[in-house]
């Protein structure tokens, strides 16, 4: 293969049928997020790289932007977003004398991370996040709507069984401070790769930062526990693990019942004190969401509540809460089941006399007019060409008329999965398709037809 055709590792594209069936997973959310009140949003790909640094962004991962010729240059001023929530804390700041509060956003695009490539990471990739962001406060009910607007999307694109995993920033704070250790944020780090190295690998290192020996024991109980909500609430508040546990476990307790409400299912959501993520954004509840029955992916969505959104470019608060799904990283996982289907047009006008071509540009006007999406091919060739272009597209219909038809101001219709054929008027065309699509739909499920 030419270097020139060598795909670039980490950068996705999919195939043809592959991406219609992408583009319509898109289509369904933004209904779905629309019909939740939420507002579209974009921001530029490019955003100044000590915006994308100034909450703690990883500058080894950022893709720099630079001019072919500046290749050379010293310092980079530019660069690629590597999340959503950055350019949104930024644009709220920017624009907070503009925007009604609570305000609701919704934001899918591109994404670039500068980090290894492997199965079901990428460095360019979609991410598809809402957000909900307050003014000075921001009721905890939020919490739980954004969690159940993400569980009824996931069974939306038949994503299932799913689970969400849920915890309290408090909680492992309140931990690392019970255990005595003064680094925080390597604590918390270290409890972040749960998952990723053995359990043995975290108290160890925990230990290394001065963690108490009963602290462990504590930590190492819950590592192995799977108790239920009650129970493990117990183990933590006889844990004395300070006045911020018992908030954690209180707010928890709220957004577990209000959840319920939500249409969420109890046995749907399993509570994990050692859940940690987001080290530098999330100061309250936090939420993943895991597929039991493909655990290797990991999290497919994850979220949680934030103090103070825009604290590097804003003295005011902008407390908020957003959930965030890996748009390309889930499709990658389920694009298998894509069916083979290629275009997005119903009917497949063939031209079988070129000197007719008027005849069946005016049928193709009657069948756009009608909301048929139809195609007229164009490029001269046999109809038996024609027909293998339709059957390898997976066109529903084709609509074929020679001299005689066309004569007789008609065309036939065929239906590619079953082989039958019907004749009719050239202006009967489109109401015909319209008033069959039913009972040829339930022709292709039950597989009759020649």
């Amino acid at each position: 293969m030419s270097s020139l055709l060598k795909p670039i590792s980490g950068f996705p594209e999919w195939l043809p049928h592959e991406q219609r069936f992408f583009e319509g997973w898109k289509h369904i959310i933004v209904r779905h997020f629309q019909a939740y009140g939420f507002i579209p949003m974009d921001t530029p790909s490019v955003e100044r790289l000590e915006t994308l640094v100034a909450k703690g962004g990883d500058d080894h991962e950022i893709y720099g932007v630079v001019r072919a010729a500046e290749q050379n240059a010293s310092k980079i001023e530019l660069a690629l977003r590597y999340d959503l929530t950055l350019p949104l804390a930024r644009y709220v700041a920017q624009h907070q004398g503009q925007l009604v509060f609570p305000y609701r956003r919704y934001h899918m695009a591109p994404v670039w991370r500068g980090e290894r490539p492997q199965e079901g990471r990428f460095r360019q990739f979609i991410q598809c996040d809402i957000d909900i962001i307050g003014r000075e406060t921001l009721s905890p009910l939020y919490d739980a709507e954004v969690i159940a607007i993400m569980w009824e999307l996931l069974h939306k694109l038949e994503i299932s069984p799913v689970r969400v995993l849920l915890n309290h920033k408090k909680i492992p704070l309140a931990w690392i401070q019970k255990a005595g250790i003064s680094q925080e944020a390597e604590a918390l780090r270290l409890m972040d790769k749960r998952g990723k190295i053995e359990d043995s690998a975290i108290l160890e290192g925990l230990g290394a930062l001065g963690a108490h020996p009963s602290a462990l024991g504590l930590l190492e109980g819950l590592m192995q526990n799977n108790a239920s909500w009650e129970a493990l609430m117990a183990i933590l508040l006889r844990s004395d693990l300070g006045e911020g546990c018992q908030e954690g476990l209180r707010e928890i307790t709220t957004l577990l019942a209000t959840l319920h409400h939500m249409g969420v299912p109890q046995e749907g959501v399993v509570v994990d004190p050692l859940l940690v993520r987001g080290l530098t954004y999330y100061t309250g509840p936090l939420y993943e969401f895991v597929l039991p029955e493909h655990r290797g992916m990991g999290s497919i969505c994850a979220g949680g509540r934030y103090g103070h959104l825009a604290e590097s470019f804003s003295k005011k608060a902008f407390p908020g809460v957003g959930i965030s799904l890996g748009l390309t990283r889930l499709f990658s996982a389920m694009k298998s089941r894509a069916p083979l289907r290629s275009t997005p047009a119903d009917c497949l006008i063939t031209v079988q006399e070129p000197d007719a071509l008027p005849y069946y540009l005016a049928v193709a006007r009657l069948l756009r007019q009608a909301n048929l999406y139809t195609e007229v091919y164009l490029n001269g060739d046999s109809l038996k060409t024609q027909l293998h272009y339709a059957n390898r597209l997976g066109f529903s219909w084709v609509l074929m008329a020679n001299q005689e038809e066309i004569a007789n101001h008609q065309v036939t219709l065929k239906h590619m999965k079953t082989g039958l054929q019907h004749r009719v008027k050239q202006e009967e065309a489109a109401s015909y398709l319209l008033g069959q699509a039913t009972t040829y739909a339930k022709l292709e499920c039950e597989g009759g037809g020649a």
